[in-house]
């Protein structure tokens, strides 16, 4: 399985003053992100499926909080993903129970963050990873039973005011 996107975003923000009348620092940018898709799936076994994505993406919306604090000549860009993921789901006992196994691992860059109470700057890179692992079973037509377990470390692996640098 592939797929792949592009886009053409036109952002406006537009800011007016108390009485209504237009201000100069509103924002006016356009972003042309280029994103895909990559994903594997295999029955390696009558009830076992086996499967490996990679996927990146591009966004505005993880900016979204900060972007009324933009100024209009600060450079910003649009907050970039890239995401793999590799797991598996067994069904077994007449596909009664199953087991299901995932372990990932997701970047975020270009992430704006508020800096001051009238500022934001570009922060740097957030990451995540973990595993998911989930069991369960049908046991009867009114009885069944699960547990799931999940484990996340995020964490920001760089986290800088870049409002300051030269």
């Amino acid at each position: 399985m592939a797929g792949f996107r592009a886009e053409r975003i036109h952002l406006v923000r537009e800011d007016f003053n108390a009485n209504g009348t237009g201000r100069t620092d509103g924002i006016d940018r356009r972003f042309s992100p280029l994103s895909g898709r990559l994903g594997i799936t295999w029955e390696a076994h009558p009830g076992l499926h086996l499967y490996a994505q990679y996927g990146t993406s591009a966004d505005v919306a993880s900016n979204t909080s900060n972007i009324f604090l933009l100024r209009a000549a600060q450079d910003f860009d649009l907050a970039k993903r890239r995401q793999w993921e590799i797991g598996m789901k067994h069904r077994f006992w007449q596909s009664r129970g199953f087991v299901t196994f995932a372990w990932y691992d997701i970047e975020r860059r270009n992430l704006l963050s508020r800096i001051a109470a009238d500022r934001v700057s570009n922060i740097g890179r957030q990451s995540a990873d973990g595993l998911e692992l989930a069991a369960g079973a049908k046991l009867s037509a009114s009885w069944r039973v699960s547990a799931q377990f999940a484990h996340t470390r995020a964490r920001y692996d760089l986290y800088r005011d870049t409002s300051t640098e030269a």
